[in-house]
């Protein structure tokens, strides 16, 4: 019952954690206006919990590297794990909640970030996630790890993924911003991953459209995974020149407007290798500029 939530002043929290490493198992947080924070470099131990009945938020995470596991989160505000800030160090994001992003969440150069089989992540407005370090996300047939809007209760796979912000939404092309690999991301891999309502429609006439993925000069192996409704372009490359996708489905990218929408989008001498992928429904299934091409690796399907 720490709902205290006067305006100018500081929310009540359930349990706040700061440059603090304790275990925290088998609680109960209610009706709190935040359950617990998590800050400034923090790495606790955190296990079957029970979250419900918290106004805004279960967890919030900001610049720090807990463990969660068997935790549960019901009736409230947003029935997920906040992440804001950045890593500092080499850390995984485990399977239990939703992880759900609302900012720019940063991967620093030298570091990695690895997310286990399973795990899902929910982007919403300006959520991104932005890798100068390297993203290991490593699913598996049976545990994809999944992208997606806030707004998606579906997560396009069986039995679906939850209504984590507490509302009946819908989700749309463009719910979220995107997962961008910069130069320092090279070897990152993705497999076995999901990627959906991404590309960010704010202003997409003033702003370049940016794609759900977008590589910057940079990389990575993009393995087994679907890349799908996402805002003008599920990937978007530029001097990108050893990409490798395989295996993997890239599909509706459209709209009934007069934008363009692409499967891949290459610019700035992006080469990528492409092979055993299916295109489907996408406006133009691959997009090269003058200085750009593609290898075609066999086994293709337009």
């Amino acid at each position: 019952n720490n709902d205290r939530n006067v305006s100018g002043e500081t929310p009540g929290t359930g349990l706040q954690i700061t440059n603090s490493s304790p275990t925290v198992s088998n609680n109960q947080f209610t009706q709190n206006t935040k359950a617990l924070v998590i800050e400034s470099s923090s790495a606790p131990t955190v296990s079957g919990n029970t979250f419900s009945q918290n106004t805004t938020s279960a967890v919030e995470v900001n610049s720090s590297h807990p463990t969660f596991s068997s935790n549960t989160a019901s009736g409230n505000g947003t029935n997920g794990i906040f992440l804001q800030g950045s890593i500092s160090q080499n850390y995984t994001l485990s399977s239990n909640l939703p992880f759900v992003i609302q900012a720019t969440y940063s991967v620093p150069a030298t570091t990695t970030l690895a997310i286990d089989a399973g795990t899902i992540v929910k982007l919403s407005g300006a959520g991104n996630i932005s890798a100068s370090g390297k993203i290991n996300a490593l699913g598996s047939s049976a545990a994809k790890i999944i992208f997606t809007s806030l707004h998606d209760d579906d997560c396009g796979i069986s039995g679906g993924c939850g209504d984590t912000n507490a509302t009946t939404t819908t989700p749309v092309a463009g719910d979220w911003d995107n997962i961008v690999f910069n130069s320092g991301a090279a070897s990152s891999t993705l497999q076995y991953v999901v990627v959906r309502y991404g590309g960010n429609n704010d202003n997409p006439l003033s702003n370049p459209p940016r794609g759900a993925l977008r590589l910057i000069g940079t990389s990575i192996d993009i393995l087994n995974s679907t890349i799908e409704k996402n805002y003008i372009a599920g990937i978007w490359m530029q001097n990108s020149t050893s990409t490798v996708i395989s295996d993997s489905i890239i599909r509706d990218h459209s709209d009934s407007t007069s934008e363009v929408f692409y499967g891949i989008n290459l610019t700035s001498t992006s080469t990528p290798l492409i092979k055993n992928t299916v295109f489907s429904n996408n406006e133009t299934n691959i997009r090269a500029d003058s200085t750009s091409s593609y290898t075609d690796g066999g086994g293709n399907s337009f």
